[in-house]
């Protein structure tokens, strides 16, 4: 008799959502959306327990008797039941993994089984949850491509500021107006002449602010972009970056190329995509596979820019945790061809919400590439009536610390270590930036307050002078004695900071050209390092 562990999987699944997923999306639970139905398999402890089931059943019998489907799974469920070192697991490891299979599955038309249902809504997740793909709704046939990519058109473009009247044909204010792409984004229309010059009292104070918001965020995008860039984790380097089925496949290094950090003695600062000389297919992807870790390092190891370049364009501040939607273009993150998997639409995302002199509300998206959207500053209500699925939680003025980040850098003190490197790199260059305003402009209001081409030519010589800096930073890093990775006697990662020990460590460390030799025969690499360890610094 055929086994089908697969549709087991999902059958229990079902008992911890409540959820059927047969032919219909919302079954015994009307109006549940996507990140409750997440929520409940990532937090019950028996999510765990199915896949380890599933892994002994589908493990009973020969792999010629499973499908592809059920042998993908199986290998991400192996991953999801082993991570962590024990019965604990990671259910979110396993969810990723039903989204790959989905991704990649092919579905019969008709089928209303567990496995059917619970593929098409992984699939709807992993691709960016768009509107005209839900699972649980009908929808026309159409050839008619919607464009992801942008927003649509602000409905403000065909609405008079002054007296609400509205048509097709208006006046734009070009003081406030922002296109990206040739999409407008923020407009203030006008039906009249008479009546913008009515409105402009009020206005004037919106507009300004609306201007230097648009300056100061454009130009913190390109430095963030450059500090993401050149100031990297080296574990976080992407090894190949792909575009496969519209989805965005980038692959980070495995655990054994991130072990040659530390048998080479690595600065635990380095270039992304530098190091591995990883190409991209476009620009575009460039940016995706840069930023997929984006929307945490805002506010915290490049708070100081954020703060030098964004704090004196608004009057508020929140940090709003939401799970996105009508997602242009998903990524999928792995490490390695059989390596963990994780799909970043299927998860929470950070952006910031703000308000900008004059009341309007803004929301600042700046890892946006990830998603494969063009936009990174929008109108608040726009943005969240076309991007956003739920809004899961907002944190206003003044934020506490990250308890989950605190616990994980406790019990990560190397990754805890970089991140402070990181940081101190933001911090250097925010002086850097500051000091060079102030000699070269008069001070950043000058900059904002800059006739059009005098912020174009200030603004590229500010940018330029951000890479500049980068690169003297991060070359004067590297040639350090300090920082950087080495493996103890019992191959953990970590990091010298003392001048003592580093004396003996370049004793030990390989060089590059001996690493590439030994590296395809790992038990003698291990065991030549160890033996050099252990003589050089002991157990």
């Amino acid at each position: 008799m055929a086994t089908d562990p697969m549709g087991k999987l999902f059958s229990g699944l079902t008992a911890i959502t409540g959820q059927t997923f047969m032919g219909t999306l919302f079954g015994p639970t009307p109006g549940m959306d996507p990140a409750t139905v997440l929520d409940r398999l990532v937090n019950s402890p028996s999510t765990i327990a199915k896949a380890v089931a599933f892994v002994k059943e589908a493990q009973s019998v020969p792999p010629t008797s499973l499908d592809a489907d059920t042998r993908l799974l199986l290998q991400h469920a192996l991953h999801a039941v082993n991570t962590n070192g024990g019965p604990v697991g990671r259910p979110d490891l396993l969810l990723s993994g039903i989204a790959d299979v989905a991704v990649k599955a092919t579905i019969r038309p008709g089928d209303t089984s567990h496995k059917a249902g619970y593929l098409e809504f992984f699939r709807w997740l992993a691709m960016g949850k768009k509107d005209e793909e839900a699972p649980d709704k009908k929808h026309p046939v159409t050839n008619e491509t919607i464009d992801h990519a942008h927003l649509p058109k602000n409905p403000d473009a065909h609405k008079c500021a002054g007296c609400g009247h509205t048509d097709s044909r208006m006046m734009i204010c070009t003081g406030c107006l922002l296109r990206t792409d040739g999409h407008t984004t923020f407009v203030t229309a006008y039906c009249s002449k008479v009546c913008q010059t009515a409105h402009w009292k009020k206005h004037k104070t919106a507009c300004k602010g609306q201007q230097r918001f648009q300056r100061a965020a454009s130009t913190f995008q390109a430095v963030f972009y450059l500090f993401m860039e050149y100031i990297s984790d080296p574990s976080g380097q992407r090894t190949k970056i792909s575009e496969e089925n519209g989805v965005l496949c980038v692959d980070s290094i495995t655990s054994d190329m991130e072990l040659g950090l530390g048998y080479r003695g690595d600065s635990v600062l380095s270039r992304m995509f530098a190091l591995l000389g990883t190409t991209a297919p476009s620009e575009e992807a460039r940016r995706a596979a840069l930023m997929t870790e984006g929307c945490a390092e805002i506010m915290g190891t490049a708070l100081s820019l954020f703060e030098l370049l964004i704090r004196p364009t608004i009057t508020s501040l929140e940090k709003i945790r939401v799970t996105p939607r009508n997602v242009h273009k998903p990524t999928r993150e792995s490490k390695g061809p059989s390596g963990l998997v994780n799909y970043t639409t299927l998860w929470d995302h950070f952006i910031l919400g703000a308000t900008i002199p004059g009341g309007q509300r803004v929301i600042l998206d700046f890892s946006a590439p990830q998603f494969g959207w063009a936009e990174y500053i929008a109108p608040a209500e726009h943005y969240i009536k076309h991007r956003v699925a739920t809004i899961r939680e907002t944190t206003r003025e003044p934020f506490l610390g990250n308890p989950m980040l605190d616990m994980q850098q406790l019990m990560d003190p190397t990754s805890a270590i970089v991140n402070k490197k990181r940081r101190e790199a933001a911090e250097s260059l925010a002086a850097t930036l500051k000091s060079h305003m102030v000699r070269s402009l008069g001070g950043y209001d000058k900059l904002l307050n800059a006739k059009g081409d005098e912020f174009k030519t200030a603004q590229e010589a500010l940018i330029k002078k951000a890479e500049s800096a980068l690169e003297a930073y991060l070359r004067s890093f590297q040639q350090g004695h300090l920082y950087r990775f080495y493996l103890s006697a019992e191959l953990a990662i970590l990091v010298v900071d003392d001048g003592e020990l580093y004396g003996k460590l370049k004793k030990v460390w390989y060089s590059k050209d001996k690493y590439e030799k030994l590296k395809g025969t790992p038990a003698v690499l291990r065991r030549v390092y160890l033996h050099r360890y252990r003589k050089a610094v002991g157990n």
